[in-house]
């Protein structure tokens, strides 16, 4: 029974993945594609977890001329993708042929919006399934860095312990970024940086850590059953035109060390984005 109730837990998000080779311009469904298929995985909830970190913070501290922006190479010998980091400025165009004021034009500002809750699984606290809060999200970018990211396969990466085969090094746009996101009685009161990562000029993703929680909201209540315990708790998003829209994650063990573990959407909010 374990097995069956974590099933809808168990959500693979490798936000800044993209499941398309370099070069490709129809990129959006990329890398926000583990965004939304968690998302959808709420279903009546809404109307990237991977163990290699894709984003950079460039080292200025490197050997390199700072003029050029470019910092060496990112990545340990057994990385599946060798990183290589430019910083722009706001206005300047990258390699995918858009700058961050381009991805960014549309997607700034708040949004009334409501979050949530799922109906399943069936341990979720009832006082909480198909809950519905008001919500407001705001995108904000307050003079955070801009990076472009080189991404290429790493030649000497050992992919014996990867069990899905799946290894996808693309090029990307990155955008420090700050977020708030709060219901109207602070369930949710999460004022937070983060990464916005970008394939194509109309659609860009965002996945962070919410732990801890600034809110009144209680993860340790979020199970009826107490062997479900919620052991992270992430905030997901898409922004596409005018749409924004996405997921509050959860990693939840259950029965303790030698349980079982799963990851997956909580709760659901905003606008429901296709892959």
């Amino acid at each position: 029974m374990l097995l069956k109730h974590l099933a809808i837990l168990t959500v693979s998000l490798p936000l800044a993945a993209c499941t398309i080779d370099k070069g490709d311009t129809d990129s959006a469904s990329s890398s926000a594609s583990t965004t939304d298929s968690a998302t959808d995985s709420v279903g009546s909830a809404s109307g990237s977890s991977t163990s290699d970190d894709p984003t950079v913070t460039p080292d200025t501290t490197s050997g390199d001329d700072p003029s050029s922006g470019t910092t060496e190479p990112t990545g340990e010998s057994n990385d599946p993708c060798i990183d290589t980091p430019t910083v722009l400025t706001l206005d300047e165009s990258s390699a995918l042929g858009f700058s961050a004021a381009q991805l960014l034009d549309g997607k700034l500002g708040k949004r009334s919006t409501t979050l949530t809750f799922a109906g399943e699984p069936t341990v979720l606290s009832d006082d909480l399934k198909n809950k519905q809060l008001p919500l407001e999200v705001e995108l904000r970018h307050d003079g955070g860095e801009v990076r472009f990211i080189d991404s290429s396969e790493n030649p000497d990466y050992d992919d014996s312990g990867n069990e899905s085969g799946f290894i996808d090094c693309s090029d990307r746009l990155e955008v420090d970024v700050a977020i708030d996101f709060v219901t109207k009685d602070k369930e949710f009161d999460e004022h937070r940086t983060g990464i916005l990562v970008a394939t194509t000029v109309e659609r860009a993703t965002l996945l962070l850590d919410l732990a801890p929680l600034q809110g009144s909201f209680d993860p340790a209540t979020a199970y009826s059953d107490p062997e479900w315990v919620i052991t992270q708790i992430d905030l997901a998003g898409t922004w596409q035109g005018t749409m924004a829209g996405g997921s509050v994650l959860n990693e939840v063990l259950v029965g303790g060390d030698g349980g079982f573990a799963g990851y997956g959407p909580l709760a659901g909010w905003g606008d429901a984005i296709d892959l």
